[in-house]
């Protein structure tokens, strides 16, 4: 997108468009696409690791920095109630779960793109002791 084309729109608001091209300015300036593959890597590295280590994730899937962990019951039926549990226990400690899903089962993990390294691992150990307060 050029600034010329966003300004020619017929529909768009010129306010609008000066922010989103700001946006995306910043994101490019600061590599943040790079960045959020390479953490998202981290990231599921780390979560496929909490897989073998507790059978309530049923499967782990991702791109970039939006990563999520499906929570099952033993019989591998999606657990809502789980993540509900889990969500409570996180929330207290800084970290917010977000549902997502089909079933309301899977939590996701989307931190902002410019998330230091050191916050994205706080996060994933808080997520990790939820899990073993909640199973």
């Amino acid at each position: 997108v050029s600034r010329r084309s966003c300004w020619n729109l017929q529909r768009g608001n010129a306010l609008s468009c000066a922010a989103g091209l700001a946006g995306i300015e910043f994101m490019e300036r600061h590599s943040l696409a790079d960045r959020a593959k390479q953490l998202g890597q981290k990231t599921l590295k780390r979560c496929s690791e909490l897989k073998s280590k507790f059978s309530v994730i049923g499967d782990v899937r991702g791109r970039g920095l939006y990563v999520g962990g499906e929570l099952v019951k033993k019989d591998g039926a999606p657990d809502p109630e789980l993540l509900a549990r889990l969500q409570k226990e996180c929330f207290p400690k800084g970290l917010i779960v977000w549902k997502g899903g089909r079933f309301g089962n899977v939590a996701r993990v989307m931190p902002a793109l410019v998330i230091t390294e050191d916050l994205l691992d706080d996060g994933l150990t808080i997520f990790e002791q939820g899990l073993r307060a909640v199973t």
